[in-house]
Formats: structure tokens, sequence, C-alpha cells
């Protein structure tokens, strides 16, 4: 059962994000991608710095501020670091720890 959860996830982590994708692309400018390479899980470090940041994995940990909009699909979600606008996510578990300055 945990194995076809995972997989109901990740497609539904992949349309979701699909369609942010699509319809914010247009307006969006200097988006950054990121995607896990094989495990699924991604860690964005502290020391990073993104602007209009799209994060797709099964367990992500984002720990830097992210000036602009921050969207993430994802099974467990964990933010620790500050979103300057706006913060759009869709996930199984999600803790916000930092501040969003929009919506």
């Amino acid at each position: 059962m945990k194995i076809l959860n995972r997989q109901v996830a990740w497609v539904t982590g992949l349309v979701v994000a699909g369609v942010l994708a699509g319809s914010s692309f247009v307006t969006v400018q200097a988006a950054e991608f990121i995607m896990p390479v094989e495990s699924g899980k991604v860690t964005v470090s502290a020391d990073e710095q993104h602007k209009n940041l799209y994060v797709l994995g099964s367990n992500i940990l984002v720990n830097s501020n992210t000036t602009g909009d921050l969207y993430i699909a994802g099974g467990n979600v964990t933010i620790e670091g500050n979103v300057e606008g706006d913060l759009t996510l869709a996930g199984g578990t999600a803790y916000v720890n930092g501040t969003v300055g929009g919506d």
C-alpha cells in the first residue's frame, strides 16, 4: 500500500508541478526548477539563493530564503527559510516554519 501511495504522490506532484509551471511560466522570469535525481529527496541548503523557485520531490527540505515565489509539490515538505512572495504548496505532510510575505 505504501508503494502505491508513493506512486500516487509522485504522479500527483508531477501533475501539480506541470500545471503550476504552465500557468505561471509566461509571467515568471528567472524561475528555477529543482527536481530529485534518484532518491526523491531534495534539500535546498541555507547558503543557496533562489528566486521564483519550483521544487518537486518525495521528501523536500528548504533551508534557504526565497526571493519571489516558492512552488512545491512533494510527499513530506519542510520549509525553514522565509518566502518573500507567495507560497504554493501541495503535499502529504507540510511544515512551514519560516515566514511568508505574500499569500
